[in-house]
């Protein structure tokens, strides 16, 4: 096997060959507990952040349908393809000109 004996800390400990400390039983299952810990941690906060990107693709796709109902209770029909590029909006005189353009960003005119 190779293994030599030497003093470390004042204990008489096996070397390997190269010179680098040979674990024993209890430092080898010590190590791979703390080692299972970090993984178990490190896939406990993987899990996290894919519940807390979950939870924000949610909320950014209530917030389009509230935006989209808004822009249909306007007379818009969001979900035709071309609206975005092709179409100049008329609002109505009681919809609220500066919500309409931070909701959607495009141009208007008054009725």
């Amino acid at each position: 096997m190779g293994l030599y004996l030497g003093v470390k800390d004042g204990w008489l400990r096996y070397f390997a060959p190269d010179g680098s400390l040979v674990l024993g039983p209890e430092e080898t299952a010590r190590r791979e507990q703390e080692q299972a810990k970090k993984e178990r941690q490190r896939a406990e906060q993987a899990e996290l952040c894919v519940q807390q990107e979950r939870a924000q693709v949610i909320q950014e796709r209530q917030r389009a349908e509230r935006l989209a109902q808004r822009l249909r209770d306007l007379g818009v029909a969001p979900d035709d393809q071309d609206f975005r590029y092709t179409r100049k909006f008329v609002i109505p005189a009681k919809a609220g000109i500066h919500s309409f353009q931070r909701m959607t960003g495009f141009p208007h005119t008054r009725e």
